[in-house]
C-alpha cells in the first residue's frame, strides 16, 4: 500500500505603483499580505495493511511565496510633501503530517516508512521612493516581514502495531 500526498503551492505577485501630481501633498502606500496556511495529512487510522513490498505513507508540501512590492510618490510645486510606504508579510504556517493509529501494518520487505517534510521559500523585496520638489519635505519607509513556521510531524500514534 503506497499513499503520496504532496500539496504544490506557488503565489508570486509584483505590485509597483507610482504617483506623480503637482499638489500640495502625495502620498502612497502599498500593503501586500501574502498567507499559505495547508493540511496535508497522510494516515491510516484502523484496520491492517499487508504488503509483500514496502508500506510507505508520505506527506509533503512545497510552499513558494515571491513579493515584491514597490510605492513612489512625487510632488513638485511651490509648497509640497511626498510620503512613499511599502509593506510586506508573508506567511506560511501549514500543518504536514503522516501517521498511522490504532492499525496493524506488516511489510515482507522489512520496510515501513511514514514521513513527512516542508520544504517552504520566501522571497521579499520591498521599496519606497519619495521625492518633493518643493518647499517641504519627503520621507519613505519601507519593511519586508517572512514568517516560515510549518508544524511537521511523522509518527505511530496509539494502537499502532509496526511489523517488518
Amino acid at each position: 500500500m503506497k499513499n503520496n500526498l504532496i500539496a504544490l503551492l506557488t503565489i508570486s505577485l509584483i505590485f509597483f505603483n507610482v504617483s506623480a501630481v503637482n499638489a500640495k501633498k502625495q502620498d502612497e502606500f502599498i500593503d501586500n499580505v501574502q498567507t499559505i496556511n495547508n493540511n496535508v495529512e497522510t494516515h491510516i487510522l484502523g484496520g491492517s495493511a499487508s504488503a509483500v513490498g514496502n508500506i510507505v505513507l508520505a506527506a509533503a508540501e512545497i510552499g513558494t511565496i515571491n513579493a515584491e512590492v514597490g510605492s513612489g510618490a512625487v510632488s513638485a510645486g511651490l509648497i509640497g510633501g511626498s510620503i512613499g510606504i511599502s509593506l510586506a508579510t508573508n506567511t506560511i504556517s501549514s500543518t504536514i503530517r503522516t501517521y498511522a493509529q490504532s492499525a496493524s501494518l506488516t511489510s515482507s520487505q522489512n520496510n515501513i516508512s511514514l514521513t513527512a517534510t516542508s520544504t517552504d521559500s520566501v522571497t521579499t523585496l520591498a521599496v519606497a521612493t519619495s521625492v518633493a520638489a518643493a518647499i517641504g519635505g519627503a520621507g519613505d519607509g519601507a519593511t519586508a516581514t517572512a514568517n516560515v513556521s510549518p508544524t511537521v510531524e511523522a509518527y505511530a500514534g496509539s494502537g499502532a502495531t509496526l511489523n517488518a
